[in-house]
Protein backbone atom coordinates (compact mmCIF):
# COMPACT_ATOMS: atom_id res chain seq x y z
CA UNK A 1 0.00 0.00 0.00
CA UNK A 2 2.81 2.41 0.87
CA UNK A 3 4.49 1.80 -2.49
CA UNK A 4 1.27 2.67 -4.28
CA UNK A 5 0.85 5.84 -2.21
CA UNK A 6 4.42 6.86 -3.02
CA UNK A 7 3.76 6.17 -6.69
CA UNK A 8 0.66 8.36 -6.65
CA UNK A 9 2.53 11.14 -4.84
CA UNK A 10 5.32 10.95 -7.40
CA UNK A 11 2.77 11.12 -10.20
CA UNK A 12 1.13 14.25 -8.78
CA UNK A 13 4.46 15.92 -7.98
CA UNK A 14 5.98 15.10 -11.34
CA UNK A 15 3.20 16.20 -13.70
CA UNK A 16 4.49 19.77 -14.12
CA UNK A 17 8.06 18.56 -14.61
CA UNK A 18 6.95 15.93 -17.13
CA UNK A 19 4.92 18.45 -19.09
CA UNK A 20 7.95 20.73 -19.29
CA UNK A 21 10.12 17.81 -20.43
CA UNK A 22 7.61 16.96 -23.14
CA UNK A 23 7.43 20.47 -24.54
CA UNK A 24 9.74 19.29 -27.32
CA UNK A 25 8.01 15.92 -27.84
CA UNK A 26 6.55 15.36 -31.31
CA UNK A 27 2.91 16.35 -31.68
CA UNK A 28 0.86 13.11 -31.80
CA UNK A 29 -1.21 14.57 -34.65
CA UNK A 30 1.93 14.72 -36.79
CA UNK A 31 3.00 11.10 -36.23
CA UNK A 32 2.07 7.99 -38.22
CA UNK A 33 1.20 9.95 -41.34
CA UNK A 34 2.56 7.11 -43.50
CA UNK A 35 0.77 4.35 -41.58
CA UNK A 36 -2.43 3.16 -39.95
CA UNK A 37 -3.20 4.22 -36.37
CA UNK A 38 -4.66 1.79 -33.86
CA UNK A 39 -5.70 2.92 -30.38
CA UNK A 40 -4.33 0.84 -27.48
CA UNK A 41 -5.48 2.40 -24.16
CA UNK A 42 -3.36 5.55 -23.65
CA UNK A 43 -1.15 4.83 -26.68
CA UNK A 44 -1.38 4.73 -30.44
CA UNK A 45 0.24 1.96 -32.45
CA UNK A 46 1.33 2.77 -35.99
CA UNK A 47 1.23 -0.12 -38.48
CA UNK A 48 2.57 0.12 -42.04
CA UNK A 49 -0.10 1.24 -44.51
CA UNK A 50 0.57 -1.86 -46.62
CA UNK A 51 -0.96 -4.01 -43.87
CA UNK A 52 -4.42 -2.87 -44.88
CA UNK A 53 -5.48 -2.94 -41.23
CA UNK A 54 -3.88 -2.80 -37.80
CA UNK A 55 -5.92 -5.11 -35.61
CA UNK A 56 -6.09 -8.50 -33.87
CA UNK A 57 -6.83 -10.27 -37.15
CA UNK A 58 -3.30 -9.44 -38.26
CA UNK A 59 -1.98 -11.09 -35.08
CA UNK A 60 -3.96 -14.28 -35.78
CA UNK A 61 -2.53 -14.30 -39.31
CA UNK A 62 0.96 -14.13 -37.74
CA UNK A 63 1.78 -10.85 -39.43
CA UNK A 64 3.88 -9.35 -36.61
CA UNK A 65 4.62 -6.10 -38.45
CA UNK A 66 0.86 -5.52 -38.75
CA UNK A 67 -0.10 -6.77 -35.27
CA UNK A 68 -0.62 -3.92 -32.77
CA UNK A 69 0.19 -6.16 -29.80
CA UNK A 70 3.52 -7.19 -31.33
CA UNK A 71 4.40 -3.59 -32.14
CA UNK A 72 3.49 -2.52 -28.61
CA UNK A 73 5.75 -5.23 -27.13
CA UNK A 74 8.77 -3.94 -29.08
CA UNK A 75 8.28 -0.44 -27.57
CA UNK A 76 9.82 1.36 -30.54
CA UNK A 77 8.81 5.00 -30.25
CA UNK A 78 7.57 6.96 -33.25
CA UNK A 79 9.72 10.05 -33.70
CA UNK A 80 9.07 11.09 -37.29
CA UNK A 81 5.86 11.41 -39.34
CA UNK A 82 7.14 8.68 -41.71
CA UNK A 83 7.85 6.15 -38.92
CA UNK A 84 5.75 2.97 -38.90
CA UNK A 85 5.89 -0.13 -36.70
CA UNK A 86 6.11 2.12 -33.66
CA UNK A 87 4.17 3.43 -30.66
CA UNK A 88 3.34 6.94 -29.48
CA UNK A 89 1.25 8.42 -26.68
CA UNK A 90 -2.01 10.22 -27.20
CA UNK A 91 -0.84 12.59 -24.47
CA UNK A 92 2.93 12.25 -23.92
CA UNK A 93 2.78 13.95 -20.51
CA UNK A 94 0.28 11.39 -19.21
CA UNK A 95 2.34 8.44 -20.40
CA UNK A 96 5.62 9.82 -19.04
CA UNK A 97 4.02 10.66 -15.68
CA UNK A 98 2.58 7.16 -15.38
CA UNK A 99 5.99 5.62 -16.15
CA UNK A 100 7.67 7.86 -13.55
CA UNK A 101 5.11 6.88 -10.92
CA UNK A 102 5.51 3.21 -11.71
CA UNK A 103 9.28 3.37 -11.35
CA UNK A 104 9.00 5.45 -8.16
CA UNK A 105 7.03 2.57 -6.62
CA UNK A 106 10.01 0.25 -7.25
CA UNK A 107 12.24 2.17 -4.86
Amino acid sequence: VMNRLRAIAALVAGVARVRADNATAPDAGKLCLAGIRQSMNDKWVCCPRGCGSCDEQQCYARRARCCPISILKHKRRCADPADVGCVFARDPSTLAAARAALHAGDR
